[in-house]
């Protein structure tokens, strides 16, 4: 069970990185800090619309807090059964320092 609960996680975190370093790379020259670009407004960003992601900074910032938020809540689990958070909290420094963690889903 711990198995497949650690590698449903793995998948819906790299799923996610992989779509918010994409947007990243497109914003990537404006050389902005971590900090900068989650504080961005995108609370009127629809994932679902595709003109949206025209927007690459609201793009960014909202996939990015998306990721940070998913990474919260599988770091949340993992202490609610008394387990390592290790792995989350790698993929979240990976994440700040805004460089792609490496994910493996096969574990």
């Amino acid at each position: 069970m711990q198995a497949l609960h650690r590698k449903l996680w793995a998948r819906t975190i790299k799923r996610q990185a992989d779509e918010a370093f994409r947007s990243y790379s497109h914003v990537r020259v404006l050389k902005q800090s971590f900090e900068t670009l989650v504080s961005a407004e995108s609370s009127d960003f629809d994932e679902f619309e595709p003109h949206d992601y025209d927007d690459r900074e609201k793009a960014t910032s909202f996939l990015l807090k998306r990721l940070l938020s998913s990474l919260q809540l599988w770091q949340q689990e993992l202490k609610c059964h008394n387990l390592g958070t290790h792995e989350p909290e790698e993929i979240g420094a990976c994440v700040r320092a805004l460089k792609k963690p490496k994910i493996q889903v096969s574990s």
